[in-house]
């Protein structure tokens, strides 16, 4: 799997991936968004659950968007975060910018 961008859902190819793969992901926020094969809403414990088995130890770079998610990794004993960068772009919507 050396070089390759794998689209999809990750917990299908965890134990495919080597532990030195670097991650770029997108993850569900938990706020019930309707996916077509994912429950997004899971209960706190759930999701914390589900966000350290996936990053836990890995070099990721982590698109973020609600404020509740990033409480929650930044709780997580994952690993420590280098660098947090400000992605700003134009929209309708109240929120127009994602930590990255």
């Amino acid at each position: 799997m050396k070089d390759q961008i794998i689209l999809g859902d990750c917990r299908d190819y965890l134990e495919k991936i080597p532990e030195d793969a670097f991650f770029i992901s997108d993850p569900p926020y938990n706020q019930d968004y309707h996916y077509d094969e994912y429950g997004d809403n899971l209960c706190e414990q759930d999701y914390r659950d589900l966000l350290y088995a996936v990053f836990e130890g890995r070099k990721s770079a982590i698109i973020l968007y609600p404020e509740d998610t990033i409480r929650i990794l930044a709780t997580l004993d994952i690993g420590e975060c280098k660098e947090v960068v400000s992605w700003v772009y134009p929209s309708n919507t109240a929120k127009q910018s994602r930590l990255v």
